[in-house]
C-alpha cells in the first residue's frame, strides 16, 4: 500500500512505481554517474591519467585539490605545528589535539589506540603499550618534550 493512498497518485505514476525521475535516466544513459576529476595533470584523479578513479562529487574534488595541491594555511592554535588546506580537517583535528592518552614504553604518546596498536607492531621487539593514568599528562611535560 503507498502512502497517502492510490487515490493521490495519477494513473501514469501507479503503472511506474520507481518514479518519474528514474524513467528519464531508464534511457541511453542508465548507469551512467557523474564523474568529477582533479584539474591537475598527473594526478590520478585526472580524467587523462592511465589509473583514474572518479571522485563522487563536487565537494570531494574540491577537498581533494585543496589537501593534495594547494599550499596548508591552517594552522592549528594548539599544538601550532599541524597545518590543513581544509578548515574541516582542522575543526577534526582540533576535537583530539592535546589529548595524549595511550602510551609506548619508549615514551611516545599517542592520541588513538590503534596508532599505539601499529607502533608496536612495526617495533615488535622493545615496545609495549603502557598504561596511562586517568588524567592526562600536564601540559608542561608536553611543551618540555617538544
Amino acid at each position: 500500500m503507498r502512502a497517502h493512498g492510490d487515490e493521490y497518485k495519477t494513473s501514469a505514476a501507479l503503472s511506474n512505481p520507481s518514479g518519474p525521475s528514474s524513467s528519464s535516466s531508464s534511457g541511453a544513459g542508465a548507469g551512467k554517474a557523474k564523474c568529477y576529476s582533479c584539474p591537475a595533470e598527473g594526478c590520478r584523479w585526472n580524467r587523462r591519467h592511465p589509473r583514474f578513479q572518479a571522485l563522487k562529487s563536487v565537494v570531494c574534488a574540491k577537498n581533494h585539490y585543496r589537501r593534495s595541491h594547494c599550499p596548508k594555511m591552517y594552522v592549528c592554535g594548539r599544538c601550532g605545528g599541524k597545518q590543513f588546506a581544509v578548515l574541516s580537517d582542522l575543526r577534526t583535528h582540533e576535537k583530539h589535539c592535546g589529548e595524549l592518552r595511550w602510551l609506548c614504553s619508549c615514551g611516545t604518546f599517542f592520541s588513538r589506540k590503534d596508532k599505539l596498536m601499529g607502533h608496536v607492531a612495526l617495533f615488535a621487539g622493545g615496545h609495549a603499550p603502557v598504561p596511562v593514568a586517568a588524567a592526562s599528562p600536564s601540559t608542561t611535560e608536553r611543551s618540555s618534550r617538544d
